[in-house]
């Protein structure tokens, strides 16, 4: 139903400000399934979402729906297969305009009437017994505007309009946020009602991981633009908040420790790294020699060694200029416990230039 495929997009590319929000994701939804996405702030989470939607184009990668490539779709054309229920109750309708009025305005989103009336007898009555199935007293209210209704009634409202023509695939972005304990509750059972009586796929954000766990077929959980937990039915029926998170510390140490490697393991042009010297040193009271050496050729700049295995290197931030050449910068060791009769390992002389500040 929905493939999302090597999908990457990164803002402020080539810049200081540059940020990787999302980083090849591949996800695959069957028709009619419930997938609940959890993760911290900036994990991705609407990212994902506002590119499903055509907000902004991918930088690589495909976006596929029942079918189509809807990866260069423009976001207008989007939303008669694609419908959004957003945080903010104020977000999704007209607030100046009746209840009716705005489901009309989204019923006509897919069933275009030409130059008849967009709110007939009919439609009215239709739209009346469609909203007076949920209880919320709204069925007496169709001719009040929206902006007067409180933030449950709205989103119901929203949810109502998203669903009213049955979307290829359903966006609830945290739709239960702004809401009190009761009212979510109550909005969350109409959102369950509406997406199994209409075989709806569905994609739900939520930062309530019990809710997430307890709703749905499936559960993904997001960190830096990547997908790192992927939880079907069976696994979330044995799984609690507390094993989640559990699960979450494993694996983000394992991509830490592994990222860790990498970084020690290859060397790339343009790239400052630092090596911690093990050597006895007394000059620094530690043992430790802080050097310097270049990411291309790894030449300890203080024993003058190529490829220096007396030390681990650490990747350190990148130092360029507006032209992206390095600006290559003098080590200052800490100062010295014991000036005199000090011998490092690497070069006595380097050190003791490095340490009084005297070049040659």
């Amino acid at each position: 139903m929905l493939d999302v495929k090597n999908v990457s997009k990164t803002f402020a590319k080539g810049t200081v400000n540059e940020h990787i929000a999302l980083e090849k994701i591949n996800l695959h939804l069957d028709r009619g399934e419930f997938l609940t996405i959890v993760g911290s702030n900036g994990a991705g989470k609407s990212t994902l979402f506002n590119l499903i939607c055509g907000t902004f184009m991918q930088d690589s990668g495909t976006v596929t729906l029942d079918g189509q490539d809807i990866s260069f779709l423009p976001e207008h054309k989007r939303a008669k297969l694609i419908g959004r229920v957003f945080q903010d109750p104020m977000k999704g309708t007209a607030p100046n305009m009746t209840i009716e009025e705005n489901l009309a305005l989204a019923y006509t989103r897919a069933h275009s009437s030409g130059l008849a009336l967009a709110l007939s007898k009919k439609k009215s009555n239709f739209f009346r017994e469609q909203v007076s199935r949920f209880n919320m007293g709204l069925e007496d209210r169709m001719k009040t505007k929206i902006g007067l209704l409180s933030g449950g009634q709205r989103q119901v409202v929203t949810l109502l309009m998203c669903t009213i023509c049955t979307p290829k695939l359903l966006l609830l972005d945290e739709h239960t946020a702004a809401l009190d304990p009761v009212t979510a509750k109550k909005v969350m059972d109409i959102t369950n009602e509406i997406v199994a009586e209409n075989n709806i796929t569905t994609m739900m954000i939520t930062h309530n991981m019990s809710s997430a766990l307890a709703t749905g077929d499936r559960t993904i959980m997001m960190d830096s633009g990547r997908i790192i937990i992927d939880l079907d039915k069976e696994q979330k029926a044995h799984m609690t908040v507390s094993d989640l998170l559990a699960l979450y510390r494993e694996k983000e140490t394992k991509e830490f420790d592994t990222d860790r490697i990498l970084l020690q393991k290859r060397s790339r042009p343009n790239e400052m790294y630092q090596l911690e010297c093990k050597r006895p040193a007394s000059l620094y009271g530690q043992g430790l020699c802080r050097l310097f050496c270049c990411g291309k050729t790894r030449t300890c700049f203080a024993c003058k060694k190529r490829n220096c295995k007396q030390g681990k290197s650490t990747l350190r931030p990148r130092a360029t200029t507006p032209t992206g050449t390095m600006r290559r910068k003098r080590a200052t060791p800490a100062p010295p416990s014991s000036p005199s009769g000090s011998r490092c390992g690497c070069s006595t002389a380097w050190a003791r230039r490095s340490m009084t500040g005297r070049g040659g």
